[in-house]
């Protein structure tokens, strides 16, 4: 780039010396034109570089990922995920019901297609640990279906 400006300073300087010594003589109208040939040479000089640049630049035609980095991040991924809607469910039920940490607990278990990359909800099991937990069950169960039609209930009294 510092070549390319400092041989566009040079030529204007060059094309600006022509004009200014050629005014008056009878090769001005063709000196210029020869100024401005150079001056249109030296702009488009970088333009095959410049389009070079861009056919490289090209995305690959196939993104080769590892199946063992795959199942790595996506074995992270779901459990991480099933911490936050472990969570979720436990506020919910909380807000909803009135019961508190100690009289249940949840745990989700997903799925992971590793074909399509997708998480589905295997099962939601709830251990209800007092007798107002149990008496919430079906506030519960309402609460979960339209998550997951499958929740295994335990008791824990």
């Amino acid at each position: 780039m510092k070549n390319y400006l400092l041989s566009m300073v040079f030529i204007c300087a060059l094309t600006g010396g022509i004009n200014f010594l050629s005014s008056g003589s009878c090769y001005e109208k063709h000196l210029r034109y020869l100024s401005m040939l150079l001056t249109l040479l030296a702009l488009l000089a970088p333009l095959p570089n410049l389009l070079s640049s861009f056919e490289q630049a090209k995305p690959p035609e196939e993104l080769v990922v590892e199946p063992e980095l795959v199942s790595r991040y996506g074995t992270l991924l779901k459990e991480q995920t099933e911490k936050r809607l472990n969570e979720e469910i436990t506020g919910r039920i909380k807000d909803q019901c009135g019961l508190n940490n100690t009289e249940f607990s949840v745990s989700c278990h997903l799925i992971l297609d590793e074909k399509t990359s997708s998480f589905s909800i295997g099962e939601i099991s709830l251990t209800l640990r007092t007798a107002k937990a149990v008496a919430h069950r079906e506030s519960i169960r309402a609460l979960i279906a339209p998550i997951s039609k499958n929740c295994i209930f335990k008791e824990d009294l």
